[in-house]
């Protein structure tokens, strides 16, 4: 597929694989790659609304960041949850992270 990397490897051997259905955005386009056999969304598609820029992993430092819900406790209130796509980390900045 012209223009369609894997996520993972970042092989440009890629083929169409079928659709993914989601009661939300409805149907999207499913790619596999070649190299490694991961299946993946394009990354239009997979980013969305809940890609971050700005911030970065506190683990392996990739600005590769989704936003991942939230989390709720009493002393700090409700506060947003983020996710590295890279190393698969999730976590919630303190006031000095952002």
């Amino acid at each position: 597929m012209e223009g369609v990397k894997c996520p993972r490897c970042g092989s440009e051997h890629v083929i169409m694989y079928g659709y993914f259905i989601s009661t939300i955005k409805g149907k999207r386009r499913r790619y596999k790659c070649g190299s490694c056999g991961r299946t993946f969304l394009s990354q239009a598609e997979a980013s969305g609304k809940r890609s971050v820029e700005g911030l970065r992993c506190p683990s392996c430092s990739s600005e590769r960041i989704v936003r991942l819900g939230y989390v709720v406790s009493a002393s700090k209130g409700r506060r947003q949850r983020y996710k590295c796509m890279d190393c698969g980390r999730t976590f919630t900045p303190s006031g000095g992270d952002t």
